[in-house]
């Protein structure tokens, strides 16, 4: 038996529904803006590795306890890779964190297996390129 879905019904409720999400989007989108990642607006990227399983949110504390307060810190791999993605260009900079991280946390220390910088005109390109496509 085949039942039947009087779509054209609730026409003006749908229509209503995706007016108030649209909205909400281009509010959201004026208010807030866009939201680039490294990849776009340039930065470090840092790779480390723990001896033993990394806690994200010790890391993350002891980050912004050493002034690093736009640090994002993500695990990947084995639960004792983490990357850690900042603004800035210093060459220094994957030093300075893994220092900052040894103090904090003697107990399991970091190792810095990777340092790269990602500039601002690669990401400006990619941008460009991603909003023709």
């Amino acid at each position: 038996m085949l039942r039947t879905i009087n779509f054209m019904g609730v026409r003006n409720v749908a229509f209503a529904i995706t007016m108030l999400l649209t909205a909400l989007a281009l509010f959201s989108w004026f208010h807030k803006g866009l939201n680039f990642g490294l990849d776009f607006t340039g930065g470090t990227l840092i790779e480390l590795t723990y001896e033993r399983p990394a806690d994200l949110g010790k890391v993350r504390q002891e980050l912004v306890s050493a002034g690093y307060h736009e640090a994002v810190v993500q695990s990947f791999g084995a639960t004792t890779d983490l990357l850690v993605r900042m603004p800035g260009e210093d060459p220094q900079l994957g030093t300075q964190v893994a220092e900052a991280l040894r103090k904090a946390g003697a107990d399991n220390p970091a190792v810095v297996k990777r340092v790269e910088f990602v500039g601002p005109q690669v990401g400006e390109e990619l941008r460009d390129q991603g909003g023709l496509g």
